[in-house]
């Protein structure tokens, strides 16, 4: 069995090079200090949750679906979707910018001061 191991975000993590012709790059170093500092408060509360290490006996056998294949009985099709930024990803980056960054975005801790509960 495989167990979930978390892999961390290091501290000074370079974004990935833009491509050619591209002006800027893909990431601020806001964003990528967000990223390390986010991770390291979910794997510390799935730590404390005994979620880490966590060792079931899982097969996965994958294969691409045609469109209207039919599913097995013992069978599941499983869609993989990327988040996308959501308006709250870049209120984190702007809040962080301004130095703005009293909030835990695993807690919901920091009131008017955390972009992932403010109302909409």
């Amino acid at each position: 069995p495989r167990c979930f191991v978390p892999v961390p975000v290091a501290p000074g993590a370079r974004p990935p090079t833009p491509a050619p012709g591209m002006a800027q790059p893909l990431h601020s170093e806001v964003a990528i200090e967000s990223t390390r500092i986010e991770s390291e408060e979910f794997q510390k509360r799935l730590q404390e949750a005994g979620a880490i290490g966590v060792c079931r006996p899982v097969r996965v056998i994958a294969s691409v679906a045609e469109p209207g294949c039919k599913v097995g009985e013992q069978e599941i099709v499983l869609h993989v979707v990327r988040h996308g930024q959501g308006f709250h990803n870049l209120l984190n980056d702007l809040y962080r910018e301004m130095g703005r960054n009293k909030f835990n975005p695993a807690t919901g801790e920091g009131g008017a001061e955390n972009p992932y509960v403010r109302p909409e």
